[in-house]
């Protein structure tokens, strides 16, 4: 799978999400409804369980090199990036720890 491809295909996952995450948010609070009977609360949970659209599915990545792994989320950056650019002063009220 190419860089493109990688980013591409997050961007879908993130819209997909972002498009089925108010129904999401609803069948989940009427299936949390304890004057709902089993029986209306059942056909909810399957509804609910679809995974096309979960927020699970989506990956934090790296801003400037589309890196996975070990991205802090403030910052979205990975690691390696964020001590470069606090290195370089580029992030504001980052500076190397000294003791």
């Amino acid at each position: 799978m190419t860089f493109r491809c990688k980013i591409s295909t997050e961007k879908i996952k993130r819209l997909r999400f972002k498009k089925r995450e108010y129904r999401h948010n609803f069948l989940k609070a009427l299936s949390m409804n304890a004057l709902l009977g089993s029986e209306l609360k059942d056909p909810l949970l399957e509804k609910m369980n679809l995974r096309q659209g979960s927020c699970v599915r989506i990956k934090n990545r790296c801003i400037i090199t589309n890196r996975a792994k070990s991205v802090i989320r403030f910052f979205r950056l990975s690691r390696i990036q964020l001590r470069e650019h606090a290195r370089n002063g580029m992030l504001l009220g980052v500076k190397r720890s000294s003791w």
